[in-house]
């Protein structure tokens, strides 16, 4: 495995959690009313 590969793996990586992050985050502020 070269370096550009774990580049990419960690930056999929990263933007998956920062996803996840943001729906969560989303959710959350749908539960509690505001939009």
């Amino acid at each position: 495995m070269n370096g550009s590969e774990v580049t990419a793996r960690t930056a999929g990586t990263e933007s998956i959690a920062n996803t996840m992050s943001v729906n969560s985050k989303a959710n959350m502020a749908r539960k509690i009313g505001v939009t």
